[in-house]
């Protein structure tokens, strides 16, 4: 934002500064939140472990299915697994948020 840049400046910041001090804290509260829920989204809908070192859990599950027969006890433990993500995700951003005074 322009004023935001002024103001940097009238204060006697150089551009990178500015860009540091002033826009990017402000850019960062304001994209957290939705970042923050768009990568919560991102787990739930692609199932996608491989940064955290876990198989894909829903492929896994439907192996041991297919292997023993006891959906409901498998479909139960890979649905509270995905719970307990979601859950401690949900827990550093609000954290982050809080630190950041976003919300």
């Amino acid at each position: 934002h322009k004023g935001f840049r002024e103001a940097g400046l009238a204060l006697g910041l150089s551009r990178w500064e500015t860009i540091r001090y002033v826009i990017l804290p402000l850019a960062l509260r304001r994209m957290l939140p939705p970042l923050g829920n768009q990568w919560i989204i991102s787990i739930k809908d692609t199932s996608l472990f491989i940064v955290i070192g876990v198989a894909e859990l829903t492929r896994q599950g439907q192996e041991i299915i297919a292997g023993n027969f006891r959906a409901l006890e498998i479909w139960s433990a890979v649905a509270v697994f995905y719970l307990i993500i979601t859950l401690v995700l949900s827990f550093i951003l609000r954290r982050l948020e809080r630190r950041m005074k976003i919300l």
